[in-house]
Parts: structure tokens; C-alpha cells; sequence
């Protein structure tokens, strides 16, 4: 399976791809924690908006509970993962553009 660096490559890779590299921080971190060390590597997703790791739509169970993507360790992992950012970044900036068109109070 991928090693940690190999799954910050392919992610840094990824948001090349989609020309988002410059408009998110991609960096190896520390163990999320508890009994994710044996379940790696993981993944945590942050916002500025929010207080530590967020859940995205995509997580199974467990990972949505612990927000964090465990045991990211194929090419089809890290699709999974990308795919679910790539969603919440949409989503994100649908929902600006809705609230920059929204007729004034």
C-alpha cells in the first residue's frame, strides 16, 4: 500500500490537477490520535471556518464519526478522499456565489 508521503503526494498531485494547490495548505501532520495510528495513514480535512477536522460526505461510519479518512492506502483511497474535498469545495463555492447573488435586506 501507499505510505503517508506517497498519499501527500498524490493529494498535493490531485489539487495540481485542479489548479487548487495555492488555495488550500497540503502538509503531513501528526497522528490524529487514539486508535487511528493503527488504521493509517489518515487523512484530516480543516477549515478555517471550523474547530479541528471536518466530515465530508464520502466518509464511511466510523471515519465520519472520527473525522478523519483511515487507512488511506490505494490509488482508489485516495480518489475516495479527493473525490469527497473536490465535492466540499464545490459546495462551498456554490453556496458563496448563492449568497454574493442574493438581493439585498
Amino acid at each position: 500500500g501507499l505510505d503517508q508521503y506517497h498519499v501527500l503526494g498524490e493529494i498535493y498531485a490531485k489539487a495540481q490537477a485542479r489548479n487548487v494547490e495555492k488555495c488550500m495548505i497540503i502538509e503531513d501532520g501528526g497522528c490524529q490520535g487514539g486508535r487511528n495510528c493503527k488504521l493509517g495513514p489518515c487523512v484530516g480535512i480543516l477549515h478555517d471556518d471550523y474547530d479541528g477536522n471536518i466530515g465530508l460526505e464520502g466518509m464511511n461510519g466510523s471515519e465520519l464519526t472520527e473525522r478523519v479518512f483511515h487507512n488511506i492506502a490505494t490509488q482508489d483511497d485516495v480518489d475516495r478522499l479527493w473525490d469527497s474535498v473536490e465535492k466540499a469545495i464545490c459546495v462551498m463555492a456554490e453556496e458563496s456565489k448563492n449568497e454574493q447573488d442574493a438581493p439585498p435586506l
